[in-house]
């Protein structure tokens, strides 16, 4: 049998429960879990009564139903059932189905919409340029869509909030190329929906390359391999993963590097003007750069194949051939259209001796360094997972007039959670607005063993979002577990499998709540793990990592793993880990040891 634990801090496991700390209170009985039940409307205020306990109560000789507040329309009971020891002020996450309740519709100026279920991978994604295609010929050809496709429009799983997109190419085809950033995509093959509108004969386009990408970026990753020697070289390492985390950089121009590996660097090029373009490559070894129409997408850091037709433009098939970049090799040229994208896949591969990626652009004033300060304003990427990427498909069409009566805001702000008492609670929607798995933190007073109910209220179209991490959560705090292992039961944390095995069956000894993780107490043969809430106070780029002896690693984990209270039991929702330090007596500085990821939240 392998160790579990060898040295001092052995095993660090974090997870980050989605992405100031919070945490939620923990127990080591199995979590609440609760029940909905069939939806109150009371649309007859006469029948209600508000402000009074539970129940039914009996006012001017009738008898009526207590009510939170005639403002709200409807209501659903939920039945939280408790199996453990009484609990107080605790966290219960419920799910429910808001998809059912929401009917609300972007401008009555457009009359068509299609629902697109857009289903994640394995990854917690923000803002991520999701690739969908649509047939909008038969829509053309019905009188339905501008010829030019100019009246689209995209909303998220709010049918009311317009999100950027891209309109690549095909429009008027059966297979119309659109890039649409989605804001939030949750893990583990859950879907959310976004909207297409059209038919609005007087708007104009909203397509838009800067807002849907990621401007003055490159894409770069790199791995173990050899020299590209011809196209079917460059091939090969377009479908192979990288060795390390790929990076964002600005510039194509690198002479850093170790014998056998290979560099690639993904971008979208936006000509000011309409022209002859020159490209060239650089190389030691071999290099190419090829048009790569929709760049790719599905098999997220590589290319896999069969993926679609690319145009190889420039290349330098050899050995160590660097000179001047524009001459060097065969150059190529193309003719590009102002405005339009076009993705470029540059690929370089080394053998031994010395190192050197470069590639450059002639847009009439002679060539140029591929960087953005030479071409400020006309370099996009976007964001990459690491396997396979989101999938989507379109549904039938819509109109404003058979959507019925929503019940429900488009973006979930009129939900009210009270107990029996009509006394409000404080919630947290985490995700799912308008799907059939919302999933909402209600902290509840007082469960007793058994069943308590409280009540989800909704239906105020005039009512703001009370939905409060702060107010639900505990505050600047961390949930910190430790516990023991026998020499020779597991070995450290070595992999992603073993770190989940620790954290569904390893039954701390000590629980705490802390304030930062930074540890280096412990005996040998011991496990650690963390678990809090982290709340950026702005959308960016950030980097996570662990530094640890021997091992461990940093999740996304959406839900927190509800369910098993102080373990995780399996099986428990998908999870994507976010930075590791897996092999033992490897602890350096945090953000340099281990393998670390940057997210975009």
């Amino acid at each position: 049998m392998k160790r579990l634990f060898r040295k001092i801090a052995k095993s660090i496991l974090i997870t980050l429960f989605i992405l100031l700390i919070f945490s939620a209170t923990m127990l080591s009985s199995p979590l609440p879990v609760f029940a909905d039940s069939v939806t109150d409307s009371y649309a007859d205020t006469s029948k209600i009564n508000t402000g009074a306990s539970s129940g039914y109560g009996v006012t001017g000789g009738q008898l009526k139903i207590n009510w939170y507040d005639i403002a709200w329309p409807n209501r659903r009971p939920v039945t939280v059932t408790n199996s453990g020891s009484a609990l107080t002020d605790y966290q219960t996450l419920i799910t429910l189905d808001t998809s059912s309740l929401i009917a609300s519709w972007y401008n009555s100026s457009w009359q068509y919409r299609k629902k697109i279920t857009v289903t994640s991978a394995n990854e917690l994604l923000s803002n991520y340029q999701v690739l969908i295609s649509v047939d909008t010929s038969s829509l053309i050809g019905a009188g339905k869509m501008k010829n030019d496709c100019s009246d689209i429009r995209f909303t998220d799983q709010n049918p009311t909030n317009l999100i950027p997109f891209w309109v690549e190419s095909g429009c008027g085809t059966a297979a119309t190329y659109i890039w649409v950033r989605v804001p939030h995509l949750p893990v583990g093959g859950q879907s959310v929906p976004i909207y297409m509108y059209y038919g609005n004969s007087i708007a104009t386009s909203t397509s838009s390359i800067s807002s849907t990408f990621i401007s003055n970026t490159i894409f770069h990753g790199t791995g173990a391999g050899a020299s590209v020697d011809s196209h079917a070289g460059g091939d090969t390492y377009r479908q192979t993963g990288f060795s390390s985390t790929p990076s964002y950089v600005t510039t194509i121009d690198d002479g850093t590097g170790a014998d056998s590996f290979f560099r690639r660097y993904r971008y979208l090029f936006v000509p000011a003007s309409t022209a002859s373009y020159g490209f060239g490559v650089n190389s030691d070894d071999g290099s190419e750069v090829a048009l790569f129409p929709l760049d790719g997408y599905g098999g997220g850091w590589y290319t896999a194949h069969p993926f679609g037709a690319h145009d190889v433009i420039a290349t330098w098939y050899g050995g160590h051939g660097t000179g001047t970049c524009g001459t060097s090799g065969t150059p190529g040229s193309r003719t590009l259209t102002a405005g339009q994208g076009y993705w470029l896949d540059y690929v370089m591969g080394e053998t031994s001796g010395g190192q050197y990626a470069q590639m450059c652009i002639n847009d009439g004033s002679g060539y140029k360094t591929v960087n953005t300060t030479n071409f400020s304003g006309k370099l996009y990427t976007r964001m990459y997972t690491e396997g396979a990427e989101p999938t989507s498909s379109v549904g039938i069409e819509e109109t404003e007039a058979g959507l019925g009566t929503s019940k429900m805001k488009p973006d979930c702000s009129d939900i009210r959670a009270t107990d029996a008492n009509n006394t409000l609670l404080n919630y947290w929607l985490e995700e799912g607005c308008n799907t059939t798995s919302t999933k909402i933190w209600v902290k509840v007073p007082s469960l007793l063993n058994g069943n308590t109910t409280i009540y989800i209220y909704y239906g105020n179209s005039a009512a703001s979002s009370v939905s409060s991490i702060t107010n639900t959560f505990l505050n600047n705090s961390i949930f910190h577990a430790t516990g023991a292992n026998a020499s020779g039961t597991y070995n450290p944390v070595d992999n992603h499998t073993e770190a989940d095995f620790v954290k569904g069956n390893m039954v701390p000894s000590s629980t705490s709540y802390v304030t930062q993780i930074n540890d280096t107490s412990g005996a040998d043969y011991f496990f650690r793990r963390y678990r809090f809430l982290f709340a950026p106070s702005s959308s960016n780029f950030y980097w996570f990592s662990a530094n640890d002896d021997d091992d461990g690693e940093a999740t996304f984990f959406p839900q927190d793993g509800y369910g098993g209270g102080l373990n995780t039991t399996h099986p428990y929702g998908a999870h994507n880990i976010i930075a590791f330090d897996y092999g033992s007596g490897g602890a350096g500085g945090c953000g340099t040891g281990g393998t670390r990821y940057r997210y975009l939240v």
